[in-house]
């Protein structure tokens, strides 16, 4: 199922933000994790030579760059 940028803008922008952060060799663990304190957009993991490293991911959408998507 595809998501446009103008009927859902958030789940967009965190699509985009997803498939970067896969390029760039992370790995998903959650998408949209949430428990009582709230909620993350992504919790992706990579390891380097150092170990494990977790990033923890809230999105923002910008209006005017969804728009411009959107066009």
């Amino acid at each position: 199922c595809a998501v446009d940028a103008k009927s859902d803008p958030g789940r967009w922008a965190e699509l985009r933000a997803l498939n970067l952060l896969k390029r760039r060799g992370w790995r998903c663990l959650a998408e949209r994790w949430s428990c009582r304190y709230g909620e993350l957009d992504l919790m992706m993991v990579k390891s380097g030579r150092s170990g494990l490293r977790l990033l923890l991911v809230e999105v923002k959408a910008s209006v005017d760059v969804v728009l411009m998507a959107g066009e």
